[in-house]
């Protein structure tokens, strides 16, 4: 557990993220999907009260999905590097609800 800048940042296994402050809660959950423990869903919610905003999103990788994988070296031994993928147009379902309009 961790404070950074005024946020209770905490992370737990798997990937999971959780970020709280007083009026605003960021969550990152990846579970396995219906296929394979290959790809995974990723649930994003955020929740911020003093702009009336909510989000909650699922997103779902499909075995087909195209993806792009970045390692970038950060040290002239290559002993650490940066690694990650980016998978453009997963599918996705979820909401928006900024104030009293809801979006889908």
């Amino acid at each position: 557990m961790t404070f950074l800048n005024n946020l209770l940042f905490v992370e737990s296994e798997a990937d999971n993220i959780l970020i709280e402050s007083s009026d605003l809660t960021l969550r990152i959950e990846n579970r396995p999907g219906k296929d394979s423990t290959k790809y995974h869903n990723r649930y994003i919610f955020v929740n911020c009260e003093s702009l009336g905003l909510r989000l909650d999103f699922k997103m779902t990788p499909t075995p087909q999905q195209e993806a792009m994988v970045a390692v970038i070296p950060l040290t002239e031994e290559k002993q650490h590097f940066f690694y990650t993928v980016k998978m453009p147009n997963i599918e996705s379902e979820g909401k928006i609800k900024i104030a009293d309009q809801e979006h889908l």
